[in-house]
């Protein structure tokens, strides 16, 4: 609970002048990740031993074990693809990509899958389906993370930084000069 409140009075910061710590808000957004994906990772590991019955340390660990590597994976995989000017060209390429389909199926697959998980099954299995959507979120947030690396970029590339974004940094009144 502590780290949410934490985070919460952080980024009361953004609100109140979101141009003038721009720098700082990708640090924001990557401790964010973090810590958003470990508590996540707290009530899934709750979900597990409280409601679906799972006992011993091994789940724990091959959980945390796995929520490592995720954290290790992204932060590798963002590095590579910062470095290898991958970014760049998905940036310069507009993509024709639709994602209208894509949303609208996958909730309307959720709406049905709710639907049968309430008639049919139990609340074992209920509570097993919480813990692979908190998994997704852990993967999402752990992803989030790489914030983190941006900000250390950032910081270690401030002329390039100028030379690509003028206006990084500065107050929104001398951006629009």
């Amino acid at each position: 609970m502590i780290p949410v409140i934490l985070m919460h009075i952080w980024g009361i910061v953004y609100l109140v002048a979101p141009f003038k710590f721009e720098r700082s808000y990708f640090l924001y957004i990557g401790v964010l990740g973090v810590a958003v994906a470990y508590l996540y990772f707290i009530v899934s590991q709750k979900l597990m031993y409280v409601n679906v019955g799972v006992e011993g340390p091994l789940y724990a660990v091959i959980s945390a074990v796995l929520l490592v590597a995720a954290l290790i994976f992204f932060q590798i995989f963002n590095y590579r693809m910062l470095y290898s000017g991958t970014y760049d060209r998905l940036d310069e390429d507009p993509s024709s990509f639709n994602l209208s389909p894509i949303i609208t199926a996958s909730s309307i697959g959720y709406i049905v899958a709710q639907f049968l998980i309430s008639l049919t099954v139990s609340q074992s299995f209920k509570m097993m389906v919480l813990v692979a959507a908190y998994s997704v979120l852990i993967l999402i947030m752990a992803y989030i993370a790489t914030y983190l690396h941006r900000y250390i970029y950032i910081l270690q590339n401030p002329e390039q930084l100028k030379s690509m974004y003028s206006g990084f940094g500065r107050p929104k009144k001398e951006r629009m000069r």
